[in-house]
């Protein structure tokens, strides 16, 4: 490190000091073919770093005169032919907030460029200020954004994880045909019948809004339970008293917060056609007969057939205890600060569903207060972040990745999961923002794979009732009293 660096290390820095040529990034954003900047870090410690920008400004104003003119010719004005927008009224519709995007795309090239050669690992969004922008002089800016913490190394050797082999029991299935016979509903078409809540149509769709289709808003032979709440609110209601071979206009609105943001808040118009109505029967039994109606040859079949879902379910919640215990050992490892912006991130995220679910119901979360709770989510909150920055940083060093192939394969696995709505969640991954979002989970899981390769692993061969007396308790606590097994 030289002077200069220990200057900006304590923060007593002065002048710009650093010049580079960014013609590389210039010609990314369209500018002239060399645009010499300087920048100069006025501030870094182990948390953050600020830095302060200088460059000129004329190369910016071009590019965003250039743009008004290029808009203002397909401009639309009352009293105005389209392009015949006088310059000096379309630079004042226009311009302010040209100008605006033209300087965030240069101030992001330049900080993109700043950060790698710096070295810089950000830890959440930088926060830019435009301190000075005259279009005959120049742009000056600062730029402050968290730094990611310096990740300790993993000792292999001193982390053992158990893994759990668990049988299901007699009991097990007796809880899970009581559960069955519970809530299980066969349905059977009858001729002559109408749509009521709880009863299964068999339908074709397809939706619009302003008269247009949309993706992922067409379906054939998808099957709804009416009052499961399955499709956007008012949809399934409107079908109530429906017969088959009957069509049906249904107008419904997207809720605000619809995960896509293009139908949001909008209203749609969906041509429904009602191809079979059925009704539910009770089950009565778990014998032979009710085994026939599933498909099944006999109730045997039926029985191994459950005693199949209830060994996943049980290796399902083993392995969630396996990750409490190894992600337990990462936490004791990685004495770090993290970011704070990204701790506020991530408690932003997930703290309006857990609001949601704690007014619904306080009881499930112990009975505490909202300010009490909010504060143990954002201890939550830190500890995924460290983990999550751990978990990153063992995928570089080790060149785990998610391709392409993964994603598609996780696109697969949950469609094979919603049957009827196939479709649907094809045209929903389509979409590459949400493709993206299966990617942090799926690192996670291989960065998991990859550790307990590495990690002491013990066999622990335990009962049903054992595991669920001691560890599901413990797994069931941390996940706000939601049972991670079924039918407990």
């Amino acid at each position: 490190m030289n002077e200069h660096d220990n200057q900006n290390a304590a923060g007593t820095s002065s002048s710009f000091s650093s010049k580079i040529t960014a013609a590389k990034e210039a010609k990314l954003h369209g500018l002239s073919d060399e645009v010499t900047y300087e920048y100069d870090v006025v501030e870094r410690d182990q948390n953050h770093i600020k830095i302060k920008v200088s460059l000129p400004a004329e190369p910016v104003a071009v590019k965003a005169n250039q743009r008004i003119k290029d808009e203002s010719k397909t401009l639309k004005l009352a009293g105005f032919r389209e392009g015949g927008v006088p310059e000096a009224i379309a630079r004042k519709r226009l311009g302010p907030d040209i100008i605006q995007k033209v300087i965030s795309e240069v101030v992001d090239g330049v900080v993109k460029e700043i950060f790698e050669k710096e070295s810089v690992k950000v830890g959440g969004r930088p926060n830019v200020d435009i301190q000075d922008f005259d279009e005959k002089k120049h742009l000056v800016f600062t730029v402050v954004v968290d730094l990611l913490p310096d990740v300790p190394e993993v000792d292999f050797s001193a982390i053992t994880v158990p893994v759990f082999i668990i049988s299901p029991t007699e009991e097990d299935l007796k809880k899970a045909y009581d559960e069955i016979i519970r809530n299980f509903k066969t349905y059977d078409s009858s001729a002559g019948a109408t749509a009521q809540k709880g009863y299964v149509v068999i339908i074709d769709f397809v939706g619009s809004v302003g008269g247009k289709e949309f993706d992922g808003g067409k379906g054939d032979d998808v099957r709804l339970e009416i009052g499961s709440n399955t499709f956007i609110p008012g949809f399934e209601d409107q079908l109530i008293g429906a017969k088959a071979g009957e069509e049906r206009q249904v107008k419904c609105t997207f809720p605000s917060q619809y995960p896509e943001a293009s139908l949001a808040g909008k209203e749609a118009l969906f041509n429904v056609k009602i191809k079979d109505v059925m009704a539910p029967e009770e089950v009565g039994a778990i014998n032979d007969a009710f085994a026939q109606k599933l498909g099944l040859e006999s109730v045997d079949a039926l029985n191994e057939m459950v005693m199949d879902k209830l060994t996943a379910d049980f290796r399902g919640a083993g392995y969630l205890y396996t990750k409490k215990v190894l992600f337990d050992a990462l936490d004791a490892m990685c004495k770090v600060d993290v970011p704070n912006a990204m701790v506020e991130m991530d408690l932003e995220a997930m703290w309006p569903e857990v609001r949601h679910q704690y007014r619904q119901n306080p009881q499930m979360f112990g009975g505490v207060d909202e300010a009490t709770l909010k504060t143990r989510y954002k201890d939550i909150a830190v500890r995924r972040v460290k983990l999550g920055i751990m978990l990153a940083d063992l995928a570089k060093k080790f060149n785990i990745e998610v391709t392409e192939v993964d994603l598609q394969q996780l696109v697969f696995q949950e469609a094979s999961q919603r049957p009827g709505q196939e479709k649907l969640v094809l045209d929903y991954y389509k979409n590459p923002e949400h493709l993206e979002k299966l990617r942090g989970p799926a690192l996670e899981e291989k960065v998991v794979e990859f550790l307990l390769q590495k990690v002491n692993v013990t066999q622990k061969e335990i009962s049903s009732k054992e595991f669920i007396d001691v560890y599901a308790q413990e797994l069931n606590a941390m996940a706000g009293g939601a049972n991670v097994l079924p039918n407990q």
